[in-house]
C-alpha cells in the first residue's frame, strides 16, 4: 500500500439514504427502480438524481447464511426500493462515484456481508454502512482505474455479445438442418428408433443404498448441462440402490432427457449411469446416432413442453415422448449435420471461453489495482489524451 493511500469511512465521502418504494405497490413510469441490484422495474416518480452507488441490505439467501447480491450503479433520475441504500458522493474532490461502485461491489465479501445482523433475515442499515472502513487512491489515480475496468468491460461486453450471436445463429442453423426434408428423409417417431426409459430414486432412509459408484442424475444437474455430455452427478448411489428403486442403468450414448418440472433439457451420457423419476431418457437404436437425437431434442423443447401436463409443475409422460414425430435422415446425412453442428459448438464454446477468460481477467486486474501494490503511472493520462 502506498502512502499516498488514505483511510476514509463512507459517512465521511457519502450521504447515505434509504430507498422508499415498496416494489408491490410501485407503479409502473418513466423511471428505473432499483431493486437488489438492477433496475429491470420501473416507477412514476423519483427519489434520487444520480450518480449514486445502490447496496443492498438485505441477505439473498437468508437461513443464517450471509450473502449479498452485486452492488449497482445508477445515474440519472431514480426510485430505489426500500430494501437498498444509495451512497451519494458529497466530497466529489476525495472520491469518484464510479471508483466507489467497483471497489464496494468487487469487495462486498470483505467490506458489506460482516454487516449483517439477524438470522432468518439477515439485513444492514445505514449506521453500519456509514462506519464502514476504506483505503482510497488519490482521485486521478482512482479515474485511472475506473478507464481501465470500463475498457476491460467493454470488451468482455463485445465478447459476450459474439457469444450469443453465435448461440443464435447455432439455433437458426440447427432448425434450417433438422427440418430440411430432402430425398431419403422419413417421418417416424421418437418411439420408433429409440427406447423410452424412466428413472427412479431408492429410499434415502436406507444408508447402504447411497455413496456408491453409481452415477444417478437429477434433472437440476442436467439443466445445467444442456447439450453437453455427461459422466459424473453430485450423489450416486449403490448397486443395491439400484436394485430397489425404478431406476435403470443405461448405456453410455444415451441422451438424458428431463421429464419434469424442466421439461425437454437433454445431455449425452459418457458412461453407464440413471436417473431419477424426473426423466424419460432415449437409448437410440441403431437407425439414429445420439449425436443428431440430441440437437434435435434441444430444437424441439417447446413441443416436449407443449406435451406437458399438470397443475403443481408440468410433466410429460412416456407415451407422450414415444409419439413424437421426428423427420429422420439417413445416418450419413446425420453423420455430416453433427459433423456442422460440431463446427459451431466449437466457435460458441470458444467465444465462451474468452468472454470468461475476460472476465476473470477484470477481477484479477481489479484486485491488483485496489490492493494499492500496482499502481498506473500518470504517463496513461498522456496516452488518453491523445486518444
Amino acid at each position: 500500500m502506498r502512502e499516498d493511500w488514505k483511510e476514509t469511512t463512507l459517512g465521511e465521502l457519502c450521504s447515505i439514504t434509504k430507498g422508499t418504494s415498496p416494489t408491490e405497490k410501485t407503479q409502473p413510469g418513466a423511471f428505473p427502480l432499483v431493486v437488489t441490484a438492477a433496475a429491470r422495474r420501473s416507477s412514476s416518480a423519483f427519489q434520487f438524481d444520480g450518480p449514486a452507488v445502490c447496496i443492498p441490505t438485505v441477505s439473498s439467501t437468508g437461513h443464517g447464511h450471509a450473502s449479498l447480491k452485486r452492488v449497482h450503479y445508477q445515474d440519472g433520475q431514480f426510485a430505489l426500493a426500500n430494501i437498498m441504500l444509495a451512497l451519494q458522493v458529497s466530497k466529489p474532490e476525495f472520491a469518484d462515484t464510479k471508483f466507489l461502485w467497483f471497489l464496494l461491489d468487487h469487495q462486498r465479501g470483505q467490506l458489506l456481508v460482516p454487516l449483517m445482523r439477524g438470522t432468518a433475515n439477515m439485513s444492514f442499515g445505514i449506521k453500519d454502512l456509514s462506519i464502514v472502513k476504506l483505503l482510497l487512491p488519490p482521485l486521478a489515480e482512482q479515474k485511472r482505474i475506473v478507464d481501465v475496468i470500463e475498457a476491460v468491460d467493454a470488451y468482455v461486453a463485445a465478447l459476450e455479445s459474439y457469444a450469443n450471436a453465435a448461440r443464435t445463429a447455432r439455433a437458426a442453423l440447427l432448425h434450417e438442418l433438422l427440418t430440411t426434408n430432402t430425398k431419403g428423409w422419413k417421418e417416424t417417431t421418437l418411439g420408433e428408433v429409440a427406447d423410452v426409459v424412466g428413472g427412479g430414486t431408492p429410499s434415502t432412509t436406507r444408508a447402504e443404498f447411497w455413496d456408491g459408484d453409481i452415477v444417478w442424475l437429477t434433472p437440476t444437474e442436467v439443466v445445467a448441462l444442456d447439450g453437453r455430455r455427461v459422466s459424473d452427478s453430485e450423489r450416486k448411489i449403490t448397486k443395491q440402490g439400484l436394485a430397489n428403486s425404478g431406476a435403470r442403468l443405461l448405456p453410455k450414448g444415451t441422451v438424458i432427457l428431463t421429464s419434469r418440472a424442466s421439461v425437454g433439457f437433454a445431455a449425452v451420457s459418457d458412461c453407464e449411469l440413471c436417473t431419477n423419476q424426473g426423466f424419460q431418457s432415449l437409448i437410440p437404436r441403431t437407425q439414429i446416432l445420439a449425436e443428431f437425437l440430441l440437437p434435435w431434442v434441444q430444437t424441439n423443447r417447446s413441443e416436449f413442453m407443449a406435451r406437458s401436463a399438470g397443475s403443481t409443475f408440468k410433466e410429460i409422460s412416456k407415451t407422450n415422448v414415444a409419439t413424437m414425430r421426428i423427420l429422420l435422415p439417413p445416418l450419413t446425412e446425420q453423420k455430416r449435420i453433427v459433423d456442422v453442428i460440431g463446427s459451431v459448438d466449437g466457435a460458441v464454446a470458444g467465444a465462451d471461453r474468452a468472454a470468461e477468460d475476460a472476465r476473470n481477467l477484470r477481477s484479477g486486474l481489479l484486485s491488483d489495482l485496489l490492493s494499492g501494490d500496482h499502481g498506473i503511472p500518470e504517463s496513461y493520462d498522456e496516452l488518453l489524451g491523445a486518444a
